[in-house]
């Protein structure tokens, strides 16, 4: 018998937030089973820790592996839900991985990288409440 392919490494990541994983983890199973099959799902459930979790903390600790995706020319990014916060500390945690990766000098430039992907609909917001900018 042939010996199974090596796995791949993801090239999609899903970072998914809620409360609780019981309660607010819409479309889990089918989350689970893209996971199942190679899909990077990093979870953060906030009420379930002493310390809250969100998807910008688990964006943070992935910062090289973001910067890298963002960097190849395919990645896109799309933010949904809360835009009053979770939607600000997420670009705030994109703008941290190209600076951490090195591809940005510092936080301007990143953020001027970002406005690009923005422009170039690499990065596209399904929020509901309303964000014209992120400082």
């Amino acid at each position: 018998r042939p010996a199974p392919p090596a796995a791949k490494a993801s090239t999609t990541a899903l970072y998914f937030g809620c409360r609780t994983r019981d309660q607010d983890w819409l479309y889990r199973q089918q989350m689970q089973g893209h996971a199942e099959r190679g899909l990077d799902l990093r979870l953060a459930f906030s009420r379930e820790t002493a310390e809250k979790c969100y998807v910008h903390h688990l964006m943070k600790e992935d910062a090289r592996k973001i910067a890298k995706l963002l960097t190849s020319g395919a990645g896109r990014v799309y933010v949904c839900g809360d835009g009053a916060n979770m939607a600000k500390d997420v670009h705030k945690a994109l703008a941290h991985a190209l600076v951490e990766a090195g591809v940005a000098a510092d936080e301007a430039a990143a953020l001027s990288a970002l406005d690009v992907l923005k422009k170039d609909g690499r990065i596209l917001h399904d929020i509901w409440s309303p964000v014209d900018e992120y400082d």
